[in-house]
C-alpha cells in the first residue's frame, strides 16, 4: 500500500532530518505562490555527487516525425515517474489546434527527490540543448525552464538561449502539473483537462535531457533516481536501468549490518515496502531503506485543521475525515474531493500522525 514514509510529526523526532529540513527550507529564493504548502527536503546529496560532462554536437537535420521514431523505438516515459508514453503526449500536442507553450519542469518539490536539480547542476548543457532542439522541431509561443532557484544562484546568469528561465518558490507541490501552468503562464486548467489538450506540453527535465541524449545516441535505456538513507538523510542521484533489483542497488550505495526494509516509489510522499525481487520501472523516481514508521488511521483527530490549511486545492479535508470515520461510504459531495491532487499534504502535517490520504480516495 502506498503512504507517506515520513511525516512532519517523524521528522521533528528526529534531529538529523529536522536539521536537513531547515537548511533546504532556508536554500532557495522566496517569491509569492499558487501554493501554501511548504515542507523542504527531507534528504540530502552526499558530497561525492557532483559530476560534469561535456554536450555532443545534435544532430544537423531533424523533423517531428524523425523524433517521434525514435521515442517510440526507445519506449521512452515522462521521468516525472507517472510512466506515460512521450510519443503520445507529443502526439496530442501537435494535433491540438491551441497555440503551444513549452514547460519544462525542474521545481522537483517533493522533499525526497533531488536528481532534477543534480542535472540542472550537473549537466546545464545537455538539457539547454535539448529544450532548443525540441523547440526547434515544435515551434512554441513560449518556451520555460522553471525551477527553485537557491539563494546561491541569486547573482548567476545562466546562459539560456532560445527559452526562458523562471524561478518558481520552493513550495510543495508545485510540480504538478496543472499548479505549475498556473504559477508559470498564469492558466487556470480544470482538473480533468489534459494540458496538452490546450496546447500546453508539460516536460519533466529529465525527459528533456534522456531525448537529448537520444538524438546523440547516448541513451542506455534508463534513467536516474534518487537513492537514499531515510536513517541518516544521506541520499544519492543513481543511473538505473529497467530490470534492476531495488534492494540489491540501495544495499550497494548504503551498506549497512542491520536488518531495514526497502521502500520505491514516486517519492517520501507516495511509496510502499518492496519485495526482494522487485526491480526498477518507469514509475519509480525514488528508492530508500529506513525503518517503516508507525502512520496510521488508529489514533483520534486533534481537530487543529492543519489538513485543510496545507491542502494546496482547497479539499475540506478535515470534514471529509470527520464523515468517513464515522461512514467509509458517507455523502462527501460539496467538499472538493473531487479536487484532490492526492499530493499527501494533509497526511505530512496531520498532528495525530494519521494516513488522511486513506480517507480521500473516491
Amino acid at each position: 500500500m502506498e503512504q507517506i514514509l515520513l511525516n512532519q510529526k517523524i521528522v521533528n523526532a528526529r534531529k538529523v532530518l529536522k536539521k536537513i529540513q531547515k537548511e533546504s527550507s532556508k536554500g532557495y529564493c522566496r517569491g509569492k505562490s499558487v501554493s501554501k504548502t511548504k515542507i523542504g527536503k527531507l534528504v540530502r546529496l552526499v558530497p561525492s555527487e557532483m559530476a560534469s560532462n561535456m554536450a555532443k554536437s545534435l544532430p544537423l537535420e531533424l523533423n517531428p516525425d524523425r523524433l517521434l521514431e525514435l521515442l517510440e523505438l526507445n519506449n521512452l516515459t515522462g521521468m516525472s515517474g507517472n510512466g506515460f508514453s512521450v510519443k503520445r503526449k507529443l502526439t496530442s500536442l501537435i494535433q491540438s489546434q491551441s497555440e503551444k507553450f513549452f514547460i519544462i519542469n525542474g521545481v522537483e518539490c517533493e522533499p525526497g527527490l533531488l536528481h532534477d536539480e543534480w542535472l540542472l547542476h550537473n549537466y546545464w548543457d545537455e538539457v539547454s540543448k535539448g529544450i532548443q532542439l525540441i523547440s526547434q522541431i515544435l515551434p512554441f509561443k513560449r518556451c520555460v525552464l522553471a525551477y527553485k532557484m537557491p539563494r546561491s544562484e541569486r547573482r548567476k546568469r545562466r546562459d539560456a538561449v532560445g527559452f526562458e528561465v523562471c524561478a518558481v518558490p520552493a513550495k510543495y507541490p508545485m510540480g504538478e502539473e496543472h499548479l505549475l501552468i498556473e504559477q508559470v503562464l498564469g492558466k487556470t486548467l480544470q482538473k480533468e483537462e489534459y494540458p496538452v489538450d490546450a496546447g500546453i506540453l508539460v516536460m519533466n527535465v529529465q525527459t528533456v535531457y534522456q531525448i537529448y541524449c537520444l538524438l546523440t545516441e547516448q541513451y542506455h535505456n534508463g534513467r536516474y533516481i534518487t537513492l537514499a538513507n531515510l536513517e541518516t538523510g544521506e541520499a544519492r542521484v543513481e543511473y538505473v536501468k529497467r530490470g534492476e533489483n531495488i534492494k540489491e542497488k540501495l544495499m550497494k550505495c548504503f551498506p549497512i549490518a542491520r536488518e531495514v526494509e526497502c521502500f520505491a516509489g514516486s517519492g517520501i510522499m507516495s511509496a510502499c515496502v518492496v519485495e526482494d525481487n522487485k526491480s526498477f520501472s518507469e514509475q519509480i523516481s525514488f528508492a530508500a531503506i529506513g525503518i517503516q514508521e508507525k502512520i496510521s488511521n488508529d489514533v483520534a483527530c486533534k481537530e487543529c485543521g492543519k489538513c485543510n490549511r496545507k491542502c494546496p486545492v482547497g479539499v475540506n479535508v478535515r470534514e471529509i475525515v470527520k464523515r468517513r470515520e464515522v461512514d467509509m461510504h458517507a455523502d462527501l459531495s460539496a467538499l472538493g474531493i473531487e479536487n484532490c491532487i492526492k499530493c499527501g499534504s494533509c497526511s505530512f502535517f496531520c498532528r495525530a500522525g494519521k494516513n488522511i490520504s486513506e480517507y480521500l480516495k473516491n
